[in-house]
């Protein structure tokens, strides 16, 4: 009697199983083409600066923007100056840096500094 109802229990409890099994693979692969459609999740490259950083002047202070001076300090970051100072620069102190824009050719910009 005890295997008969178990027997029984199987062939109504199997199938049922199998239609959740078959329901679970589905709503995955709906999960799976909906995540490869979606733009959002896309990466896309970071945005390149439109605009060099501001300059900080005298005594710290955040002067308004100028194009000469931000090119001049990102030329000075990029080609540091090759001479080496003899006496070493204490934090505290300021190095002031002047630079000027020649245009020497129509369209070509020469940066003095």
């Amino acid at each position: 009697v005890e295997g008969v109802a178990i027997g029984t229990i199987g062939v109504v409890a199997k199938p049922v199983v199998g239609v959740f099994d078959a329901f679970t693979h589905a709503s995955q692969t709906v999960h799976d083409l909906a995540k490869s459609a979606n733009v959002l999740e896309k990466r896309y490259q970071p945005s390149l600066k439109l605009r060099l950083p501001y300059v900080f002047g005298p005594m710290n202070i955040l002067t308004p923007f100028d194009a000469a001076a931000a090119r001049s300090l990102y030329l000075l970051n990029i080609f540091p100056p090759k001479t080496k100072l003899k006496r070493r620069i204490h934090k505290g102190k300021e190095i002031l840096v002047h630079s000027e824009v020649l245009n020497m050719e129509p369209g070509v910009e020469t940066y003095a500094i």
